[in-house]
């Protein structure tokens, strides 16, 4: 009995000091620093034993690391203060549409959600952002990247397929912390406008400058092949194979070796060059400048005293049979063929009625980068794509027509050569300028030149005397067909045109889906690929000999040497003339190799 008194007297002065403690706490040690009660970290049923956040107050030294969290509730404890009766402030729940609107003020983007009303994860928000920032591209071109960049997160196997490569875009921009993804946890609104900030900070990192507006057409001047081959150096190299570059040579770098050794008379007794045609005066070896030609045949040019520019010799050499034939060519070179043999060529002077005095003038011999892609100072200046031509972007049309400015034959009255007869070539109309790849040469002075099977007046199976005499094959076949094979050299266009390959709008064909401009396969020569393997890329199960069946040999080029025609008439029955030009040995000059 003497014992439960006891135990009752010790228990009421527990109490007592309890309460006074608790009701004093304003005043205790801890309570007046940290504004806590003693149920906050002592555990009443058990004192003076410390709960959980009281043990960690006292590790820390006394100091509050979190809330207190009540053991039987697990909710947080909130602190005393005079206002503790009054209601309490709840945080609404942030929204897909809340963060349509954060992503609207920070990165000045419309987002568009799928559920406003919902609460966000994180896995939405990423595709919500890709969709709206135009990344969704981006993340699919990641390819396997995708997996490399995912593998070091432990819950990669919860990504929905359809999100895998918009997560692996967010983990290589650096908008992933950790290592988990937590795709399905719901976004607070601090950590989707972090990750909005993030996006911000990222985007005006990856702004570049806007490029300059690109050079005026006009100011653009020629800079020649060689310094677009100091950046450029593959197309350079691939170029200098091609025999655009090496239409016109000096003698010491592209005279042929069989033509030196034949100069007087070759094995069949023909006497070789001796005389100028402009002139008709004798030169000899020596006086040869520049030769031109090499694959098939060559020429010879020597000064013309009389104008100052240059003359033909009366003899060209056929490279394949290696035989001297007659050539009758009379007028100056450079006021006749030059046009397709330079790049940059212009008029700069001419009189009508004494056009001997022609002034001319070029940027560079042979077809150089620039007859393709026009005048490069301004892009060698900015390395701007804007400021060069690129022939790749253009139409077909007009793909084919830069090929066509030379590929042809005409007669030009509006210029005529120093000799005065008609130019076979098309200067620019307006003097002191020169032909563009962008230029629509089929519009020049109309009235002023003939090129037949190109200009609606001027029809390939109409007559025609000079030069463009026997243009075409115009026979019982041509005119049921309606169409007209090539009949000479250097007019592959005007066969082209006439072409299905040209006129079906579906094929989308041109010159340079078969030949390439920039390099020459020993093989193949110009063209990618041997013929055969061209057709069959659209022609599946085609004879292999199908080309030669639609591509016969038509057009003269010398004493039994012909170009292939260019027409490609179904059911072409055709046989070729001669010898056509595909897989000659590589040409040997007397100076070595160029």
């Amino acid at each position: 009995m003497h014992n439960k008194k006891a135990a009752l007297i010790g228990l009421f002065l527990v109490l007592s000091s309890l309460l006074a403690f608790s009701g004093a706490s304003g005043s205790t040690k801890f309570s007046s620093t940290t504004g806590k009660t003693c149920a906050d970290c002592h555990d009443l049923s058990k004192l003076p034993a410390l709960n959980a956040f009281g043990q960690k107050f006292k590790a820390n030294g006394y100091k509050i690391v979190s809330q207190p969290t009540n053991v039987k509730t697990g909710t947080t404890s909130q602190t005393k203060s005079t206002t503790s009766n009054q209601p309490k402030t709840t945080v609404a729940a942030y929204k897909e549409k809340d963060f349509a609107a954060s992503a609207n003020q920070i990165l000045k983007v419309k987002v568009k959600v799928n559920s406003p009303n919902s609460s966000l994860t994180r896995g939405e928000a990423y595709l919500y952002l890709a969709n709206a920032l135009g990344w969704t591209q981006e993340a699919q071109k990641l390819g396997k990247e995708a997996d490399n960049l995912l593998k070091k997160y432990k819950d990669r196997g919860k990504v929905p397929a359809k999100m895998k490569y918009t997560v692996a875009l967010f983990v290589k921009k650096g908008l992933v912390q950790g290592n988990t993804l937590n795709l399905q946890s719901i976004m607070k609104k601090n950590e989707a406008e972090n990750l909005l900030q993030q996006i911000a900070k990222l985007r005006t990192v990856a702004v570049k400058p806007q490029p300059p507006k690109p050079v005026p057409l006009a100011a653009r001047q020629y800079v020649g092949s060689k310094r677009c081959g100091q950046c450029h150096t593959a197309y350079y190299q691939g170029w200098q194979e091609t025999y655009h570059s090496k239409m016109i040579q000096p003698k010491e770098q592209g005279i042929l070796r069989d033509a030196v050794l034949s100069w007087t008379y070759d094995d069949a007794g023909n006497q070789g060059p001796t005389i100028g045609n402009a002139t008709k005066t004798p030169f000899t070896f020596d006086d040869v400048v520049m030769v031109i030609g090499s694959r098939w045949k060559q020429r010879y040019l020597v000064k013309n005293p009389q104008t100052g520019g240059y003359q033909l010799m009366n003899k060209q050499f056929n490279a394949v049979t290696r035989k001297w034939e007659n050539y009758g060519n009379a007028n100056d070179w450079d006021t006749q063929c030059i046009t397709c043999h330079s790049t940059g060529y212009k008029i700069l002077s001419y009189d009508e009625a004494n056009p001997s005095a022609t002034k001319v003038a070029w940027a560079e011999l042979n077809v150089g980068c620039e007859a393709c892609h026009g005048p490069g100072s301004a892009h060698v200046v900015t390395a701007n794509k804007a400021d060069i031509f690129n022939p790749a972007k253009a139409s077909k049309q007009e793909q084919a027509r830069i090929c066509g400015y030379c590929h042809i034959r005409l007669e030009n009255d509006k210029y005529k050569s120093r000799q005065g007869k008609p130019r076979e070539d098309f200067p620019a109309p307006t003097l002191n300028t020169s032909w563009k790849p962008w230029d629509d040469w089929t519009k020049w002075y109309p009235e002023e030149v003939i090129i037949p099977g190109v200009q609606p007046e001027d029809p390939a199976s109409a007559p025609y005397t000079g030069d463009l005499q026997n243009l075409f094959i115009v026979d019982d076949k041509s005119v049921t067909a309606g169409v007209y094979e090539e009949n000479k050299h250097h007019q592959q266009y005007q066969g082209f045109i006439q072409s299905k390959h040209y006129q079906t709008t579906m094929m989308n064909i041109t010159c340079t889906t078969c030949h390439n401009p920039h390099k020459r396969d020993k093989v193949a020569g110009s063209l990618r690929a041997k013929p055969e393997d061209l057709c069959a890329k659209c022609h599946t199960g085609a004879p292999s000999d199908l080309w030669k069946k639609i591509m016969p040999g038509t057009g003269k080029t010398a004493e039994n040497l012909y170009v292939r025609t260019h027409t490609f008439k179904k059911g072409q029955d055709r046989l070729d003339k001669g010898m056509s030009v595909y897989g000659l040995p590589e040409p040997i000059y007397f100076f070595g190799k160029r």
